[in-house]
């Protein structure tokens, strides 16, 4: 196997790739509650117009989870369960 063929192989794979993740973002846009109808026909443009706007757009549909709180722990600094300054019961 030459040079050159090597780099067509992974050329494809590549595209290959690209195109399995577009397909997926597109599934997820169009499955989503949260966008329009408008909104989804944009960014289905988007995602096969610009190569790698599909993390964008799973990025968007998925944001990270935001850390829980320990109950423990006051929400407001300075205050304690049962008020500012107020002594144990």
């Amino acid at each position: 196997m030459g040079r050159l063929a090597a780099i067509e192989i992974g050329g494809f794979v590549l595209g290959l790739a690209l195109f399995a993740a577009n397909v997926r973002a597109t599934y997820w846009i169009w499955t989503s509650q949260e966008l329009e109808r408008p909104q989804r026909i944009a960014q289905t443009i988007l995602v096969w117009l610009l190569p790698g706007a599909f993390l964008a757009i799973r990025y968007e549909l998925n944001p990270p989870p935001e850390p829980e709180s320990d109950p423990t722990v006051p929400k407001v600094s300075g205050e304690t369960q049962y008020g500012i300054g107020a002594g144990r019961p």
